[in-house]
């Protein structure tokens, strides 16, 4: 074996380590973001749930009782204790932004006090403002979208 040959072979041998390193390390690279992805959408799933669950009141069909002065400064309380003590931290940016945007519609709402219920206008503001934070929250953990391993014998 001459010269020439052995540097071929040390040059062949240092690109095959670096394509070997780089290979490993784009291979870890992606599995740690891969489980990252994984236990977040888990922790926004849970959260999300319990978001979702404080956004009755508003609902359109069937709600539980009236919006009233009382309930809706209850639900601001309750959607202030859920950010802070429960899921504030995983909101995606247009999760919170969101979140801020009810929050604003119920602050804005002129409330009178104790049982009335509020005017048909302001609750359309609130039911809309509800429904579009629940939108982004499903769009977080794609829970609207198609399921990606889908049985094959489906038609």
């Amino acid at each position: 074996m001459d010269m020439s040959d052995l540097i071929k072979a040390i040059i062949g041998l240092a690109v095959g380590s670096i394509g070997t390193y780089l290979g490993l390390y784009w291979k870890i690279q992606k599995s740690l973001i891969a489980e990252y992805d994984k236990v977040l959408r888990a922790d926004r799933t849970k959260c999300y749930a319990a978001l979702w669950a404080t956004t009755e009141p508003l609902a359109i069909y069937a709600p539980p009782g009236p919006v009233t002065g009382d309930s809706v400064r209850e639900l601001s309380v309750v959607l202030r204790h859920w950010y802070f003590a429960t899921g504030g931290i995983f909101l995606s940016e247009k999760a919170r932004d969101a979140y801020f945007m009810l929050q604003k519609a119920i602050a804005s709402t002129p409330c009178t006090a104790g049982l009335a219920q509020i005017a048909p206008e302001q609750l359309a503001v609130l039911r809309k403002a509800s429904t579009d934070l629940r939108t982004v929250l499903t769009a977080d953990v794609g829970s609207r979208n198609k399921p990606m391993l889908q049985n094959r014998h489906e038609i």
